[in-house]
């Protein structure tokens, strides 16, 4: 491994990550079923207004826009967000598929 590699899953940012993911779930902030929902779960609590913020590849929003202007309400529309600084700055998207999605429920927009 070269010298200024580091394994990502020990590093303290990554630490950090989880720590405040883990956070966002005790408050109800982000689903607890993060890393399990399948990808019909995950595409149902977005079409029918349980969650209202998700990562995922632009081309799904076309779909989820129409299942949620059909479900919930003929205006909704989630909108595509640039990449948001964290403590390392702002990071450009992976350009690898994104094997899960992340969803924060609806009730945080509260």
């Amino acid at each position: 491994m070269p010298e200024n590699s580091k394994y990502a899953y020990t590093s303290d940012n990554y630490k950090q990550f989880v720590t405040f993911l883990s956070r966002l779930m005790k408050e109800g902030l982000a689903d607890p079923e993060i890393f399990t929902s399948s990808t019909d779960q995950w595409k149902q609590k977005m079409a029918t207004g349980q969650s209202v913020f998700t990562y995922t590849w632009i081309s799904e929003l076309g779909q989820i826009n129409a299942d949620g202007k059909k479900n919930v309400d003929p205006d909704f529309e989630l909108a595509p967000l640039p990449p948001i600084a964290g403590p390392g700055g702002v990071k450009g998207p992976s350009a690898q598929r994104i094997n899960f999605a992340y969803v924060i429920p609806a009730s945080a927009a509260n």
